[in-house]
Order: C-alpha cells, then structure tokens, then sequence
C-alpha cells in the first residue's frame, strides 16, 4: 500500500501544525515527527498496516483514501 501523500500532507498544512503540535501528533501516532514529514512528503511510504491504522485513527484520513489525490 502507498501512502497518499498529498492527503497526509493537506492535513498537516490544512492543521497549522506547529512543532509542538506536530511532534505531539507523531507521539499519539507511535513514530516520529520527522517520519511523519517523510511520509507526508513522499520520501517514504508502504507504512506497516498497523501504523498505517494508527495514522488513520488519528488523523481520520481513510486508508481507501491514501490512493487518491487530495
């Protein structure tokens, strides 16, 4: 599975997420911040199904959805 990376990355510019926000973000999810920004940035993808779960519930971005453009 391939992370769609324009969504991650629209809800972190749609967010504002400041550092702080972003690193309390990454622990909730269980990886860290500057993971987070590789994935949402397109230099990493193909999360393990749990931390792909993670994201989805913390984010409420659909896994269905990670193929689409944003």
């Amino acid at each position: 599975m391939k992370l769609g990376t324009m969504k991650l990355k629209k809800f972190i510019d749609d967010s504002k997420l400041e550092k702080n926000t972003l690193l309390k973000l990454a622990k909730s999810i269980g990886c860290s911040a500057s993971y987070l920004l590789e994935l949402a940035n397109g230099r990493k993808d193909n999360p393990s199904i749990d931390m792909a779960n993670r994201i989805q519930t913390i984010t409420k971005i659909k896994i269905s959805d990670w193929s689409k453009d944003a």
